[in-house]
């Protein structure tokens, strides 16, 4: 095998492209998290509305007493 040397022109090319990668990787994960908190934050409201929707209708259903009689 032979061993394939840089010059410093070469290796500094490789360390900054390197550089700019991890760069382009940080922002896709800054996105990709801003993306998840907003779904996650909307799911929650949802399921924050259904539950109080659940609990209203228990309440209505079964811990007050209805005027109606039955038989």
């Amino acid at each position: 095998m032979t061993d394939i040397e840089f010059s410093g022109s070469e290796n500094e090319k490789s360390v900054l492209f390197i550089y700019h990668n991890l760069l382009m990787f940080e922002e896709s994960l800054r996105q990709e998290y801003i993306s998840l908190y907003l779904r996650r934050r909307k799911y929650s409201m949802f399921f924050l509305w259904l539950l109080s929707w659940i609990v209203y209708f228990f309440y209505g259903v079964f811990i007050v007493p209805s005027n109606v009689r039955m038989l």
